[in-house]
């Protein structure tokens, strides 16, 4: 089962899925799948004791086209054999639980494909060992406040007496 961390609540979200073709045994991927392939059905279940929800694939033009609910499109048949865009329905990744499942199968020759999001890990850090953490001046750069290095207590400006100003 693939998995994936996602922050809870975010919209808009695409993702790479890749689907194995079931009547080898060389691990290929199945090409030719399209949002309206008989059989092909996709659902998610966010953890907890929730009902499955179905999906509704819908076509996206090019692998460009902008996000769109239940988007389904290959990639390249050619050169990444098996490699799906899926576009996640919003209320898949609302905030309240820890995780969801999504299951896309059915298809002839299709290995069911499961992706197990992380809905927990939030991508904007929010805190270390229980402590609130500031938003740093510099997106992407923890600010941090160091009062002990290497268990050394510092003094106001940063240093400690064994190590120099």
């Amino acid at each position: 089962m693939a998995k994936l961390a996602i922050k809870p609540g975010s919209t808009s979200v695409s993702v790479d899925i890749f689907i194995a073709d079931s009547s080898v045994t060389t691990g290929a991927g199945k090409t030719g799948l399209a949002y309206n392939t008989a059989s092909l059905t996709a659902y998610y279940k966010r953890n907890g004791n929730t009902a499955s929800v179905a999906i509704t694939l819908a076509t996206l033009a090019a692998i460009t086209t902008a996000w769109s609910t239940g988007g389904f499109i290959e990639v390249d048949a050619t050169n990444m054999p098996g490699l799906y865009r899926l576009d996640i329905p919003d209320a898949a990744l609302t905030t309240g639980v820890k995780s969801v499942v999504i299951l896309l199968k059915g298809a002839t020759n299709m290995a069911p494909c499961v992706l197990e999001i992380d809905l927990s890990n939030d991508a904007n850090l929010v805190g270390i060992l229980g402590t609130v953490v500031s938003t740093p001046a510099t997106a992407g750069l923890l600010d941090v406040n160091v009062k002990k290095l290497n268990n050394t207590t510092l003094n106001g400006n940063g240093s400690s007496t064994a190590w120099g100003p």
